[in-house]
């Protein structure tokens, strides 16, 4: 299994570094072929610009679109957002992302299709039939294009995590409610990965975030593209280059458990390796890493002093968006004020993640500061 990485460290370089990093693990020509209609899995989870690194770059989807151009295929970018799957939504992100200005130029165009089509999978721990995007079952290729980020939740978020997109708009907050459980959940990711396929990962590391992300992290130059056919073979080399512990990374754990990463000593880099000369330094990780215990009375306490807290800044413009999107309703307003109840919380920071002003903070208590060896 290859895994391209390339040094990339302004998006002014991307399109010869692009080429060079795919022509690593077979050319792009090897996955596309003339007359092809090939759907860009982005991530778009809410409207940010460019600048905020929450978001596929766009001249990192424009880069893409020309070499798909060169083939004589087309393209189409698809995702759904944190949001409302609505076509008046879409418009909104895709002109705050610059997603519009992304496909200027190119045979591409922007997908307005809200539809969603049942799938079987077959392989899944618990998803055996879903519906997902039906522009997704339509393409006759998918490349996911995730960004490289940390996330509150799920430590890290990539390749496989960014095909969660491809659960239409909120049905995704009712996903994070039915597992709240952090492994469960990371096989609910891997479930929906599976349905939805796709062919061919390229990561926008150019440009990306750390600290609480994946929305109101920390902006870092990483200055990398990856690209691999295995997502999952992506994601294990993308967390290594970050310096993360891939033990720390339950998506990685339990992949490799499924039989889906039992490769991964062996996994040829063509071009840069991944040592210490390579390695980004200073990897700024989530506040909120939880510590998860094994069950029973004992779990339930121990949880319970230590689980990281919501808070509201003075940033809130008090919306209710928060209350809105919050899968276990665990976010009331009183006076027109956002309050959350702790208790209730399942600690899927969707409100932390989606919250349109970044209002909303994660903290640890002091029992957990003291535990975790993650200080920021």
């Amino acid at each position: 299994m290859k895994v391209g990485i390339v040094k990339c460290e302004t998006y002014d370089d991307v399109l010869a570094k692009l080429r060079e990093c795919l022509d690593s693990i077979g050319g792009l020509g090897t996955f596309v072929k003339k007359g092809m209609k090939v759907a860009l899995k982005v991530n778009l989870v809410m409207g940010k610009k460019p600048e905020v690194a929450a978001t596929t770059h766009p001249l990192f989807v424009s880069a893409l679109c020309t070499l798909i151009d060169e083939i004589g295929a087309k393209s189409l970018i698809v995702e759904s957002p944190g949001n409302l799957y609505k076509p008046e939504v879409l418009k909104g992100i895709y002109k705050i992302t610059e997603m519009t200005k992304a496909v200027e130029g190119h045979n591409a165009t922007l997908n307005f299709d809200v539809d969603s089509a049942e799938v079987e999978n077959p392989d899944a721990v618990y998803l055996k039939k879903l519906a997902i995007l039906k522009p997704l079952t339509e393409a006759d290729l998918i490349i996911n294009l995730p960004k490289m980020k940390t996330h509150c939740q799920m430590v890290y978020t990539g390749a496989v995590k960014n095909m969660f997109g491809s659960i239409p708009g909120l049905a995704k907050m009712e996903m994070h409610f039915r597992m709240p459980d952090y492994s469960h959940f990371a096989d609910t990711l891997i479930d929906i990965f599976l349905a939805s396929k796709p062919q061919l990962s390229i990561m926008d590391g150019i440009m990306g975030m750390d600290g609480d992300g994946p929305t109101s992290g920390r902006v870092r130059n990483f200055g990398f593209i990856l690209a691999s056919e295995n997502a999952f073979a992506l994601d294990y080399s993308a967390v290594k280059l970050m310096g993360i512990d891939p033990e720390k990374v339950r998506v990685l754990v339990n992949a490799e458990k499924r039989g889906l990463l039992d490769f991964k000593d062996s996994i040829e880099y063509p071009l840069l390796k991944i040592d210490d000369t390579t390695k980004i330094k200073d990897i700024k990780l989530p506040s909120s890493m939880n510590i998860h215990f094994a069950g029973g009375i004992i779990k339930n306490i121990a949880e319970s002093l230590i689980k990281p807290k919501v808070f509201f800044t003075d940033r809130c413009k008090a919306c209710g968006y928060c209350a809105k999107i919050c899968p276990a309703k665990a976010i009331t307003l009183v006076d027109k004020r956002p309050v959350a109840d702790n208790k209730k919380c399942i600690r899927c920071f969707c409100c932390h993640e989606l919250c349109p002003h970044a209002a909303v903070e994660i903290k640890k208590n002091f029992i957990m500061s003291i535990l975790s060896p993650h200080k920021n």
